[in-house]
């Protein structure tokens, strides 16, 4: 509170000044832009592994159902109720997946310490490793709901399947819902773990998408599934016996079809995203670097001093390349006749509104720029001040040739006219 205050009363004292107050919370854009996406990649890894592991555990309950089959029988056949069997079968499914929750989270608490204590040293910063018992607590229920939503269906079918059913389930053409309780309790499960993900994600909005296609992509291809199973009944059977069993075997009553379609189409497409978004965020850091990047970069030079300072890198490092160009440094605090907090541009232009930036000035077109649109203005040029802007910049803010844009310079404001757009090689 003390920190919004004192920035207030700053910018309230000082309205034309050009400061820029950062604080502890957020003191660098860049930094902050880049965890953003580390925390969006992480969320979407995150979510995709509940999702296909929540598959694989609804395939294995199948499994496991289907080979007690004859035992359910005996158990129906000799009175016992099926919400008795289905409570039977809920309860052991829940002490393993308990087990598998605290197997997870031992392994979660100690892999972090693990590779901090190899690789540590590999970063120019030291990770610290704290244990927060909330993160613990939301892992737990994260597992807990991923369980019951995966298998209450499932076991749902057992309560509604009488014992001369049982016996012939596999080869019989009745499929069985579960009955209301069950589905309103999926349903239920369901909602809480949406809730549940949106709200602890520190990218709601991006966890809120993913579970929507996930979504999609279930009931897409669960309907392939079955689309395969019936497009199997329906086709003439092959010559070859080995053909003609696998074709029959595709289409069989209590097959596998549906379960494989769904678990390698989900499970494939979730993997798929995640390794795109992955390979999009390296090659998008990958791009950005040019081959020969500079060792070093000296700023705010002043031009007295640059004789001295080429002196004085030619004896230390002989024979080293020296690029220079001059600037001011400023801060752009109106943009058009909007001021510059309210100019609400993109991601990829939001920097240039952030802090100081360098401002050049040539009366030639740089090297690696290209106008395109406008003209540049003449080496005796004498009149009122005149900027070049980036395109795509000029565009994200809104402004084009002919409006205006005010710069504060050491506490001037410099208002200037846009006479041309380029576009700049900004990884060279």
């Amino acid at each position: 509170a003390n920190l919004t205050a004192a920035a207030r009363d700053v910018r309230r004292a000082l309205p034309e000044a050009g400061f820029t107050i950062v604080d502890r919370r957020d003191p660098s854009p860049q930094v902050t832009r880049t965890l953003e996406r580390i925390r969006q990649f992480l969320t979407l890894i995150g979510l995709t592994a509940l999702l296909v592991g929540g598959v694989g555990v609804a395939n294995a309950v199948a499994t496991y159902i289907d080979r007690r089959r004859k035992v359910i029988a005996t158990y129906r056949s000799l009175g016992a109720t099926g919400r008795m069997v289905f409570v039977l079968h809920l309860v052991q499914v829940v002490a393993i997946s308990a087990i598998g929750i605290v197997i997870g989270i031992a392994v979660g608490l100690t892999v972090p310490s693990i590779v901090d204590s190899i690789a540590g040293t590999a970063l120019p910063f030291r990770a610290e490793t704290t244990f927060r018992p909330a993160a613990v607590g939301i892992a737990i229920v994260y597992g807990l709901l991923v369980a019951l939503l995966f298998t209450l269906w499932p076991l749902g079918r057992i309560e509604q399947i009488r014992p001369s059913v049982l016996f012939r389930d596999e080869v019989s053409e009745e499929r069985r819902w579960p009955g209301w309780p069950i589905i309103v309790a999926t349903i239920v499960v369901a909602g809480a773990l949406l809730a549940l993900a949106v709200l602890t994600s520190d990218s709601q909005r991006l966890a809120l998408y993913f579970c929507a296609g996930a979504t999609g992509i279930l009931v897409l291809f669960a309907l392939l599934g079955e689309g395969v199973t019936r497009l199997a009944r329906r086709l003439p059977r092959p010559r070859r016996p080995s053909l003609a069993l696998a074709l029959g075997s595709l289409g069989a009553p209590g097959g596998l079809t549906r379960a494989v379609v769904l678990s390698l189409g989900a499970g494939l497409s979730l993997l798929v995203a995640v390794a795109l978004v992955d390979r999009s965020i390296v090659s998008e850091l990958d791009g950005l670097l040019p081959k020969n990047s500079p060792n070093f970069f000296v700023i705010d030079l002043p031009r007295d001093d640059v004789d001295g300072f080429r002196a004085l890198v030619e004896k230390e490092i002989p024979g080293a390349i020296v690029n220079q160009a001059p600037m001011l440094r400023g801060r752009i605090v109106q943009v058009g006749n909007r001021s510059a907090e309210q100019v609400r541009p993109g991601a990829e232009a939001q920097w240039v509104l952030n802090g100081d930036r360098g401002l050049s000035y040539s009366d030639q077109v740089p090297e690696g720029s290209t106008v395109i649109a406008g003209e540049w203005w003449s080496r005796d040029y004498a009149g009122p001040p005149l900027v070049s802007f980036e395109a795509e910049i000029a565009r994200a803010l809104g402004v084009g040739i002919g409006d205006n844009v005010t710069v504060n310079v050491l506490g001037r404001n410099v208002t200037a006219r846009i006479a041309n757009l380029r576009e700049v090689h900004w990884e060279s």
